[in-house]
């Protein structure tokens, strides 16, 4: 699924997760828009639902975004699972929350049986082999509402280049080209409806993305 970094490693899992904790231990993550954003979609879409949502989160690492949800009062609208490629996320994904479910899963070729009101990423859709099969399988899952969090974008088409990733990790990186995103997720009766882009600069843009059926 991903090229370049082995996003299963157990090193990895390890890192993500004491990191995120640190920012957890106090009210450090606020400081983040990564998390501060994630919790602006959670509240724009549970303003227009009148009952609970259940949020499946593409590539949830150690989980620490359910952590978020519940910490900013969200916990109790918003029924968190996670899918993620690393068994060892999922696990410290786990401890972490212990009332998500959680998926060891491959977004682009597995079926969970299900689907969910919300299907969410968070910078990962730039970092698959075949983006589109990314969208596909957010689509396959989402009955409703789809968030592209932190995603690289171009205002045209999509180009890939080498770069750090996470962790200094060097990896292909896709800007993902808004009308190319646009015109996939037509094809499947998805339409963007909100536009945040929150950190441009002349090196990269990123911004979040939210996309309901229509």
């Amino acid at each position: 699924m991903v090229q370049g970094a082995d996003w299963t490693l157990f090193e990895l899992a390890y890192e993500n997760n004491k990191l995120n904790k640190g920012y957890f231990e106090t009210d450090e993550y606020k400081k983040y828009d990564s998390f501060s954003k994630a919790v602006e979609v959670a509240r724009f879409i549970t303003e227009r639902e009148t009952e609970e949502i259940d949020l499946l989160d593409v590539g949830c690492g150690s989980g620490w975004q359910a952590v978020c949800f519940s910490k900013e009062g969200l916990g109790n609208i918003v029924k968190y699972s996670g899918l993620d490629l690393s068994v060892h996320m999922c696990n410290f994904a786990k401890e972490n929350y212990p009332d998500g479910d959680f998926f060891v899963a491959d977004i682009t070729t597995d079926d969970l049986g299900k689907q969910f009101d919300v299907v969410m990423e968070s910078a990962v859709i730039e970092l698959v082999s075949d983006w589109k099969k990314c969208v596909a399988g957010m689509i396959k899952h989402s009955k409703k509402w789809l968030v592209f969090h932190r995603m690289f974008f171009t205002e045209n088409e999509t180009i890939m280049e080498q770069s750090e990733t996470y962790n200094q990790i060097p990896d292909m990186r896709r800007h993902i080209g808004l009308i190319d995103l646009s015109n996939e997720l037509a094809k499947h009766g998805f339409s963007i409806i909100k536009k945040d882009a929150w950190n441009l600069s002349k090196s990269y843009n990123m911004g979040t993305f939210i996309a309901r059926r229509v």
